[in-house]
């Protein structure tokens, strides 16, 4: 058993503080491609935390406003590790558009004793696309109550089990499953990559349903 969750904070500046998780792509809400991707992932539909809870009411599902305020995206996911009802979170930001299903069950079925799964590319680790064991709370307080706010400073806090460049290739022909969108060039890319990774999936999907 897993929760699922979606950090949406952030303000997006090098996109005039465009609210990402709305941004089209493939001609849906970046936030309605992960809804549907996690659906199929998690039993208990996800949560969306946030620092603005009014911004995502009309997607139906539970908003958690920040524990901790202004603590950015490590903030968020302490509110997703405090909060959640089992003993593991699937967290993950809100501008992924190419969320894989396939990929995030890989991840979630990994049996391990290290505090996170953290995907790992040659770029370097992916800690918001990521499974996160409530053994890591009193780490994640520790950082935020020292003004730490840098995730990726988290993980040399914590045990990790990686999961490496050659496994993610096998679920990721397209080198996208790990995009996010943090500036406009990642924004016009994405859009142009999305017709043919729908059309991939969509194609996969319906493959999986007929056997």
């Amino acid at each position: 058993m897993c929760t699922a969750a979606i950090l949406a904070g952030g303000h997006a500046r090098r996109l005039r503080n465009t609210d990402k998780a709305k941004l089209l792509v493939g001609g849906e809400a970046i936030i309605k491609r992960e809804i549907r991707v996690l659906h199929d992932v998690v039993t208990v539909p996800p949560c969306i935390i946030t620092d603005n809870p009014r911004r995502y009411t009309e997607t139906g599902l539970t908003i958690l406003t920040d524990h901790i305020p202004n603590t950015g995206a490590l903030g968020g996911l302490y509110t997703a590790v405090v909060t959640a009802p089992e003993t593991r979170v699937l967290a993950v930001a809100c501008d992924m558009p190419f969320l894989s299903a396939p990929f995030l069950r890989y991840l979630l079925s990994i049996e391990t004793h290290a505090d996170a799964i953290i995907p790992r590319t040659e770029v370097g680790y992916h800690p918001l696309c990521a499974v996160y064991s409530h053994r890591c709370e009193v780490k994640i307080h520790q950082a935020l109550k020292a003004g730490n706010l840098v995730i990726k400073n988290l993980l040399n806090k914590i045990d990790i089990h990686e999961v490496g460049p050659k496994k993610i290739a096998q679920y990721d022909p397209f080198d996208a499953i790990l995009l996010n969108i943090n500036t406009p060039h990642d924004y016009e890319h994405a859009r142009s990559l999305a017709p043919i990774f729908d059309k991939k999936t969509s194609k996969n999907t319906t493959a999986e349903r007929i056997s």
